[in-house]
């Protein structure tokens, strides 16, 4: 009986045993999936925390590119502003200068035409005081008598000096009026002057003094 009881004892013991070191296995294997499980999840936190990393990363990546993408717009839009307002002012500049130019141009030539004009008239104003001089002169020239000499020098020197004003005021007029004008108030004068309306008595000086000249008319 007490062999029986022993061995029950002792069966009972290491039933015992055996539940405690299963209880320890288990909670040995419980303890370890814990960990595991602790593990996975501390990766699976790391792993999420690289991603959220990395996402962060290329959003702000991706802002700074618009960031500079839109900094290069504004500076493009900039630049191509900046160039029109070149262009217009270089142009508007040229413009200036051209205007400048050509108005220059104009009044040279038109100094240079005044002046041509005014030699041209000063040269045919001479001319022909030289040429009515002259003809006079040869006309006075054949032996006439005393007192036709006088009366043709007397219409000559009538006939100068009224030449002489008319040039005079010829040349006033022409400051304000054309040479058609100017002519046309020395023939007003010259008619208006009784001295040299009558004819010449010498049949040598056969002239009236009614000045026409520069018409070319007697």
């Amino acid at each position: 009986m007490k062999k029986e009881a022993a061995k029950l004892e002792r069966a009972r013991l290491e039933e015992e045993r055996n539940k405690q070191v299963e209880i320890k296995e288990k909670k040995k294997e419980e303890e370890r999936k814990k960990k595991e499980a602790d593990v996975a999840a501390k990766l699976e936190r790391a792993r999420l925390e690289e991603e959220r990393i990395k996402q962060v990363e290329m959003k702000q990546k991706k802002n700074e590119e618009e960031r500079k993408k839109k900094g290069a717009d504004v500076a493009a839009r900039k630049r191509h502003r900046e160039e029109e307002d070149r262009k217009e002012k270089e142009r508007k500049r040229r413009c200036n200068e051209e205007a400048r130019r050509q108005q220059k141009e104009q009044d040279k030539l038109r100094a240079e035409k005044e002046e041509k004009e005014q030699r041209c008239r000063h040269a045919d104003e001479r001319e022909g005081k030289k040429k009515y001089l002259l003809n006079e002169e040869q006309k006075c020239q054949k032996p006439v008598k005393g007192s036709e000499i006088d009366e043709c020098t007397k219409e000559m020197e009538t006939g100068s000096r009224v030449f002489n004003l008319a040039v005079e005021n010829a040349n006033k007029a022409s400051d304000i009026c054309d040479n058609s004008e100017a002519l046309e108030g020395y023939h007003d004068e010259v008619r208006s002057c009784p001295e040299i309306q009558i004819p010449c008595s010498s049949a040598i000086c056969q002239v009236t003094l009614i000045f026409t000249w520069p018409l070319g008319v007697r």
